[in-house]
């Protein structure tokens, strides 16, 4: 068992197209049938409850914003990634 993981490794850009190189590599992981299925059982609970509250210096509701925030505003550009 193990997982197959995809990274951009490259990245350029021609005729206003961004070109991203995923090599894959897997990751060799033990057995582990209980834990399997206590982690998936957490994964469950998450996304059956309620959202996590926001945090100031979540990385990732800072890119949520970002998003949200591109995708209504048609003249808003930005070109780094805010973290």
């Amino acid at each position: 068992m193990g997982l197959l993981i995809f990274y951009p490794d490259k990245v350029s850009f021609e005729d206003e197209a961004a070109l991203l190189s995923f090599p894959p590599k897997w990751l060799e992981i033990p057995w582990d049938e209980k834990g399997f299925l206590k982690f998936m059982s957490q994964i469950d609970e998450l996304l059956v409850g309620p959202l996590p509250e926001e945090g100031k210096d979540c990385k990732w509701c800072q890119y949520r914003h970002v998003g949200e925030k591109l995708a209504h505003d048609k003249d808003s550009l930005q070109e780094e990634i805010p973290f």
